[in-house]
């Protein structure tokens, strides 16, 4: 069964995010049933990245796994009609 949302997903927070701290954004994750580790692991579903490129992201995206940008993340989300984001506003 695909994984959808954020619900049952594993997200990676890394570098520094323009629209909330990355707490913040690790807060909301686990707030609406993600979970959230420290390194990308064959357990990460999902990385969301800050405003520089690190060792994380290359090894996320070699490793195929969804890498999301925070700017264009929150620049959807933005744009979105329904409530299925993330809370605070995101739609991880």
């Amino acid at each position: 069964m695909a994984k959808n949302g954020i619900s049952d997903r594993t997200f990676v927070v890394t570098g520094t995010l323009a629209s909330m701290s990355r707490k913040e954004a690790e807060a909301a994750i686990t707030a609406t049933g993600g979970r959230v580790t420290s390194a990308v692991s064959s357990n990460t579903d999902v990385l969301v990245t800050g405003d520089k490129e690190s060792c994380k992201i290359t090894k996320a995206r070699s490793s195929g796994l969804e890498v999301r940008d925070d700017e264009r993340n929150r620049a959807r989300s933005v744009n979105r009609s329904d409530s299925r984001g993330m809370a605070g506003g995101g739609a991880w």
